[in-house]
């Protein structure tokens, strides 16, 4: 299975479809001469389309162009006399079809294959994203949640959001309260301080945001 993968998921050297295209051609043409010598029958031209297939596959445009260039100069280097004079202008037709057929194979398969590439190469690129999202996430809760001291998040709008597990033990006041009740544990001599820091830190965050275009 992992083989099978990386021959269709992952991007292929070029001289590998061309080797895959030379050993394809070598071993379909031994098929014919077996074929024909055992058992006497003609086989088909169209056979060689598995080598276009397998080479642009693996190795893209020019290894199938490879393919399709080696098949009929091995096909005809070793077919008898007799298929050559019983082909003629049919047998040359035949060729000339193979050909355009060979090349846009090798089109539809090397744009396939870059295609695919293309989308792993997104996915593992949104996979890992999310792993390291994760993992800093995971960072900050345990940040978040073992820090000695009180740690809590506010909105905009002064609304807590989250706290540790410190501001409900030392407060009393559990998070989900309301701000004004929330605000009874801030000494009242430090309340418009603390709302003024907020609101600085706020206004900070919202500046830099526009200057990054986030907004």
């Amino acid at each position: 299975r992992r083989l099978l993968h990386d021959l269709i998921g992952k991007p292929t050297h070029p001289f590998i479809g061309i080797g895959v295209a030379a050993f394809s051609v070598a071993f379909l043409i031994a098929v014919r001469v077996f074929l024909e010598g055992q058992f006497d029958v003609v086989t088909p031209f169209s056979m060689f389309f598995i080598a276009i297939v397998l080479s642009s596959w693996l190795g893209g445009f020019w290894a199938g162009v490879v393919a399709t260039t080696l098949s009929p100069i091995a096909y005809f280097s070793t077919a008898s006399g007799d298929i050559l004079a019983l082909g003629g202008a049919s047998l040359a037709v035949q060729f000339s079809i193979y050909v355009i057929d060979g090349v846009l194979i090798s089109v539809v398969c090397a744009s396939l294959r870059d295609q695919l590439h293309r989308r792993n190469a997104l996915d593992a690129s949104e996979k890992e994203a999310r792993s390291q999202s994760s993992a800093s996430e995971q960072k900050f809760r345990s940040l978040f949640e073992n820090l000695p001291q009180i740690v809590f998040v506010t909105e905009a709008d002064g609304r807590m959001s989250e706290s540790n597990q410190h501001w409900e033990s030392y407060t009393g006041i559990p998070t989900s309260a309301p701000l004004e009740e929330r605000t009874k544990a801030i000494h009242p001599d430090d309340t418009e301080e603390l709302f003024a820091s907020v609101k600085r830190a706020v206004d900070a965050a919202v500046t830099h945001l526009q200057s990054l275009g986030a907004t």
